[in-house]
């Protein structure tokens, strides 16, 4: 135990730079496209030499005045941290909160229960989710062109590509149901609707939800 302590001692003083050789990111990390964090560093660069930078690359509401947090959750956060109701929570979402969301889903006419609700911290964490969980080397992910970058990103993760479908950007950014069909082949396995579409902010006919019911 002493020696223990004595080397423990001894290492506090050590010069990291010099005795662990860097550790290189892996090569999947390293081939890993993200368009909006991408940009973030040569942003910094700039700054550092006095150039000032309009950030369009993050999209952050709350950041911006006139766009605050409604007093309803404001309070609802500090009675759950002055009750101690703060702790880990069920992984797939507390079942009153399941509840709610199935029965909003409900009155838009979707078939849905409590058991088909799985809450998670926001959409790039459930995108993460159902992608780890679908895809395989050398699947493919249709999404529609232009889209959130993590549409991107997270298929490279696992071995998969994206590939875009069209949006006619002379037409209100409407689905191009024809090159969604010159792109479906063996490889596709996931198809992204995007409702309301970020960034374009189209929102998809029904007519349009429905051919997407591809067989």
């Amino acid at each position: 135990m002493e020696s223990l302590r004595h080397s423990i001692r001894h290492v506090k003083f050590l010069d990291c730079e010099n005795v662990f050789n860097p550790i290189e990111a892996s090569k999947r990390a390293a081939a890993i496209e993200y368009a909006i964090r991408d940009v973030v560093v040569p942003a910094i660069e700039l700054e550092k030499q006095g150039h000032e930078i309009i950030r369009l690359n993050i999209g952050d509401p709350l950041a911006y005045e006139g766009l605050q947090t409604p007093s309803h959750m404001i309070e609802a956060y500090k009675s759950a941290l002055d009750s101690q109701d703060n702790g880990y929570g069920p992984s797939y979402g507390i079942s009153p909160l399941r509840r709610a969301i199935a029965s909003a889903e409900k009155k838009k006419g979707w078939k849905c229960s409590e058991d088909d609700v799985y809450v998670t911290h926001g959409v790039t964490e459930a995108l993460q989710i159902i992608f780890a969980a679908f895809l395989e080397p050398g699947d493919t992910v249709l999404a529609p062109g232009p889209h959130y970058p993590p549409y991107m990103a997270y298929p490279q993760m696992y071995g998969a590509k994206t590939i875009e479908y069209k949006l006619n950007s002379q037409d209100g950014w409407k689905i191009d149901i024809n090159d969604i069909r010159s792109k479906m082949d063996d490889s596709v396995r996931l198809l992204v609707l995007i409702n309301p579409n970020n960034p374009t902010g189209n929102v998809p006919t029904k007519q349009e939800i429905d051919d997407f019911n591809f067989h």
